[in-house]
C-alpha cells in the first residue's frame, strides 16, 4: 500500500467520522470550524513532508549504522510465525506506549506532543495534529526499535495500517453505547478511553496511554475507567495559560517554543 494510498484513506476515513459524529455525537458542541479542520490539516501535512525528508534521507543510514547492534531477531525466533507475529506486535505496541509515556514525562518531548493536546474539541481530524519535530521523533526511535530487535516487516505493515486507522477512530467523537465500551475495552483502546487522556485535569491527562491495546495501563497503573465526569462532559485541550493563543497553524507550529509552555503545564507532571 503507498503513502499516497494511504493518505486518501486517511482522509476518507476522517471525513466518513464527520458524518458519524454529526448524527451520534458524544459532544454536541464539536466546535469542529472549517478553520480549525484546515490548521490541523496545515500541521499533519507539515509533519508528513518532515517523515518522507526522514525516509528518504535517515532511514538507511540508520540501518547501517545499527544492524550491527541487533539486541535479536524477533522474527528468526524458533517459534511458530504466528506466535512470533503476536508476539512482536504486542512488543510493538508495548514500546508506542512507552514513547507516548514520556511524552507526558520528559520535558523537551512534552512540549512537541503538547501541540496535540491543544485542541479543545477532540475529532477524528485531532488524530492528525502532531507536531512535525514529534512525528520526526516518533519516526526515527521506532525506526531504531525495529531495527535492534528484528521486527518483520509484515508485523511492521499490521501494526502501521491498524494504528493509523485506530488512531483516528479513537479520537471520533462518537457515542458509544456503556455495554459495547465495557467489552471492546477488553480488547482494544476505546474513544471513551481515549477522550479521558485528552482531559485538561492533569490525573486523567495522564492516564490511559495505551495505542492500539489496553493491555500495559493496566500493568502500569496507568488505567483510568471513569473520569471525574462522564466523558461527554469533559473539559479537553490545556490550561489556558499553556494554550496556543489562537487554534491557527503558525500558532500551533510555534507553540514548543512559548516560553510558558513548560513552566505551567500541568499534564506532564
Amino acid at each position: 500500500m503507498s503513502e499516497t494510498f494511504l493518505i486518501f484513506v486517511q482522509l476518507a476515513l476522517v471525513a466518513l467520522c464527520w458524518l458519524v459524529e454529526h448524527y451520534f455525537p458524544c459532544v454536541t458542541n464539536r466546535g469542529d470550524s472549517l478553520r480549525r479542520l484546515l490548521s490541523i490539516f496545515a500541521v499533519w501535512i507539515s509533519a508528513l513532508g518532515a517523515v518522507a525528508l526522514c525516509q528518504a534521507y535517515l532511514f538507511q543510514p540508520l540501518i547501517n549504522w545499527l544492524a550491527p547492534l541487533q539486541v535479536l531477531s524477533l522474527s528468526r525466533l524458533p517459534i511458530p510465525d504466528e506466535v512470533g507475529f503476536v508476539l512482536s506486535l504486542l512488543l510493538l505496541d508495548l514500546f508506542q506506549y512507552l514513547i507516548h509515556w514520556a511524552s507526558h514525562k520528559m520535558p523537551p518531548i512534552w512540549v512537541l506532543h503538547s501541540v496535540h493536546h491543544t485542541d479543545k474539541h477532540v475529532t477524528a481530524a485531532t488524530g492528525l495534529l502532531h507536531h512535525p519535530f514529534e512525528s520526526v521523533f516518533n519516526f526515527i526511535v521506532t525506526v531504531c526499535f525495529l531495527i535492534l530487535f528484528g521486527i518483520s516487516l509484515q508485523v511492521i505493515v499490521a501494526y502501521s495500517l491498524l494504528s493509523t486507522f485506530h488512531n483516528l477512530l479513537v479520537h471520533a467523537n462518537v457515542k458509544i453505547p456503556a455495554r459495547v465500551d465495557r467489552v471492546l475495552r477488553w480488547f482494544i483502546v476505546t474513544p471513551d478511553m481515549h477522550r479521558t487522556h485528552h482531559s485538561v485535569r492533569p490525573t486523567e491527562g495522564n492516564s490511559n496511554f495505551g495505542q492500539l491495546f489496553p493491555y500495559w495501563d493496566w500493568l502500569f497503573s496507568t488505567y483510568l475507567a471513569k473520569p471525574s465526569k462522564p466523558v461527554g462532559q469533559l473539559r479537553m485541550g490545556l490550561p489556558e495559560t499553556t494554550q496556543a493563543r489562537r487554534f491557527g497553524p503558525f500558532e500551533l507550529l510555534t507553540q514548543p517554543f512559548y516560553k510558558d509552555v513548560l513552566p505551567n503545564s500541568n499534564l506532564q507532571k
